[in-house]
């Protein structure tokens, strides 16, 4: 039940169409979908925050660790961080990239310094 105006609009279009006045045709609507090539943006955004680490200690021969020795290190990237070893002989860099990086102490000197491992 609609209004009283609805009903009777209602009403004169079943009374004229059963009279043959009024004829009803269904709409037919169709969509057309025509791809376009276009080049992919980048998407933007924050870049990732690096996640990798390295950590370091250092020992003389007899196993002891060597506290307060200069450091530096070289990552693929580029990037050079720079510290000394803290009370244990120990340091630790967060934030880098994956990949690899070159271990150096530039305060210590001579050919018995060789790589470990």
């Amino acid at each position: 039940m609609g209004s009283p105006r609805a009903d009777a609009i209602a009403a004169e279009l079943l009374r004229q169409a059963a009279a043959g006045n009024l004829v009803v045709r269904r709409r037919v609507v169709t969509s057309i979908v025509v791809p376009i090539a276009i080049d992919a943006e980048p998407v933007l955004g924050p870049e990732t925050e690096p996640t990798g680490w390295i950590a370091i200690v250092l020992l003389d021969d007899s196993g002891k660790a060597v506290p307060g020795v200069a450091y530096r290190i070289e990552c693929d990237d580029g990037r050079v961080r720079t510290g000394t070893t803290n009370a244990s002989g120990k340091a630790r860099e967060e934030g880098l990239h994956d990949g690899s990086c070159k271990v150096t102490f530039p305060d210590v000197h001579g050919p018995e310094w060789k790589k470990a491992g």
